[in-house]
Order: C-alpha cells, then structure tokens, then sequence
C-alpha cells in the first residue's frame, strides 16, 4: 500500500493527481470543506484526515477504510460505498440517501466501528447484513430501511427512528436507547437484550410489573 503525502488548507491535494486510486494510504489529509468529484478509491486506508463539511460528487469506494477521521456534515451525492469500513469516525449530519444504492439488499456496503453517526439519515436504503458496532446513533433516521440481518450490537440508538424497517433477523444484543414497534416494523428472528427489549411493548400500551427476584427463582 501505497503512502500519500498530507494536504493542508491551500495546499496541493494528493486527489488532485488521479482519477482512480488503488492500495493506497492517505494519512492526516486535511480535506476540509473540498469537493472531490467522480474519483474511484479501491482498497484504500484513510487515517486521521478531516473531511469535515466536503463533497464526494459521483465517486465510488470499494473496500475502503476510514480511520479516526473527522467526516461530520459530508455530502456524498452520487456516490457509491462497496465495503467500506468506518472506525472511531466522526459520521454525524450524514445524509446517507445522496449517495447510489442498489434497490435489492445488497451485503456489506458499510460497516460502522466506535463511531458516532447521529443526526444521520438511511430513510428507504437497503443495507442487508449492516454492521454498527459500539456506534452512538442519536436521532438516526431508519424509517423504511432494510437492516436485514444487520449487527447492530452495543449502539446506543437513543432518539432514533424506525418505522416499516426490515430488522428481520438483526442483531441488537446489548444496544439500548432504542423504541422499535413490532406493529409498523419487521423484527422476526430479530435479537434484543434486556432490559431495553420491554421498550418493544410501548406500542400495546401494557404494564410490565417489576418481579423481586427471590420470587422467581422459588418457581
């Protein structure tokens, strides 16, 4: 893998030598507020750069790593993300619905690490097998989106929306925060942990009484 030097503000931008890149590695690349258009990144790593508030028009990354990267209030019009990877990344005020996404679940398109996504919007994508891992998404819009299978274990998902979403089969052991509605969402085989699993009841206007636990062990 190839290194790239940093850009600073001013300054001449690795982007600006190629329109396709390939096994390369772009460390503390200052891309504030910039645009890149119709740019192709294949196997790329990008570490410690700041793209806050830039534009990705018409690019494509396909099996692309983000590193410690500030990318709040990105726009991505256009765009296309084949595996691509994300860790302990700053992804808030994304709207991910800019960007080109098949109309069939595909598999694997994102994967999100100890990164915080809140703000965001997913609104109607099909994001088969997504992984969100020890992720913070407050006021995350999921409203009809297909999380089919998604890993979304130990994400904080206070705040967020979910309505006609496809969480069959999802995963979202230990993550808390959440208020999913089995009457307007698909949750069969779906995985949740106590105790924010009864926020799941909500909807059928019940109480759940709180049982000591010395009574239900001499059952």
């Amino acid at each position: 893998m190839t290194d790239q030097p940093s850009a600073t503000a001013g300054g001449a931008s690795p982007f600006e030598s190629s329109d396709e890149f390939v096994a390369q590695s772009f460390k503390r690349l200052n891309w504030r507020g910039k645009t890149a258009s119709d740019k192709k990144f294949e196997r790329c790593t990008f570490s410690h750069c700041t793209f806050a508030e830039s534009t990705f028009d018409g690019c494509i990354f396909r099996d692309c790593s983000f590193i410690d990267c500030a990318c709040r209030l990105i726009h991505v019009p256009k765009s296309r993300f084949v595996n691509v990877k994300f860790d302990k990344c700053d992804l808030t005020y994304v709207n991910w619905t800019e960007g080109v996404w098949p109309k069939a679940a595909g598999s694997n398109a994102l994967t999100f690490t100890a990164t915080n996504v809140s703000h965001s919007t997913f609104t109607g994508l099909a994001l088969k097998k997504l992984i969100m891992t020890g992720c913070t998404a407050h006021n995350v819009d999921f409203a009809q989106t297909d999380l089919l299978q998604a890993k979304c274990v130990e994400t904080d998902f206070t705040d967020s929306r979910f309505h006609n979403t496809n969480l069959t089969e999802a995963d979202f052991s230990r993550a808390v925060g959440y208020v999913i509605s089995p009457v307007t969402n698909k949750v069969r085989g779906a995985k949740f942990s106590l105790p924010d699993v009864l926020s799941l009841l909500a909807a059928f206007e019940i109480v759940v009484n709180d049982y000591p636990t010395s009574n239900l062990d001499s059952q």
